[in-house]
């Protein structure tokens, strides 16, 4: 390989750090931290674009549905609070962390299952704290997060 090759690869090599360098920086600074996911499925960060209902949420064209979590549906009685609690905890335009649940990664509808870092805030047991869902515990055997202490307080 000729030294000119070599300068070539070294540069695009540095400039390819500094790059993510500051992706890592400009999520910290939105409180985005990828250090909060754990195991070996996806780890994403990005800007919530849609609150669905309580328990389900999109960023960019990935839609997250909670794990262990189950909040009213749209024709139930407590859905339009549960609903603005989300949109409180995590608004459109807000910069999230998901930990995709290892034991279930998506769900029967193709949506990506896992825990959601609102901030420092947890939505998943936020929503149980604050009786806006109740634990499914039919995937409390399926999930990562049951060993969790709010996923064992509400009876995982």
């Amino acid at each position: 390989m000729s030294k000119d090759s070599l300068n070539k690869i070294l540069l695009s090599s540095i400039l390819a750090v500094i790059l993510l360098g500051s992706v890592f920086t400009m999520n910290s600074a939105f409180g985005a931290d990828s250090s909060k996911c754990l195991g070996m499925t996806l780890c994403i960060i990005g800007k919530v674009t849609r609150i669905i209902d309580g328990d389900t949420i999109s960023i960019k064209k990935q839609i997250i549905r909670l794990s262990l979590v189950n909040s009213p549906e749209k024709n139930q009685t407590g859905f339009s609070e549960a609903k603005s609690f989300t949109s409180k905890l995590c608004p459109i335009g807000s910069i999230i962390t998901v930990d995709q649940d290892d034991k279930q990664p998506y769900d029967k509808y193709k949506r990506l299952v896992g825990k959601v870092f609102c901030g420092d805030k947890v939505l998943n047991s936020e929503l149980l704290y604050s009786n806006h869902a109740r634990i499914l515990k039919k995937h409390c055997s399926t999930s990562e997060f049951s060993g969790e202490v709010w996923a064992k307080k509400f009876g995982c």
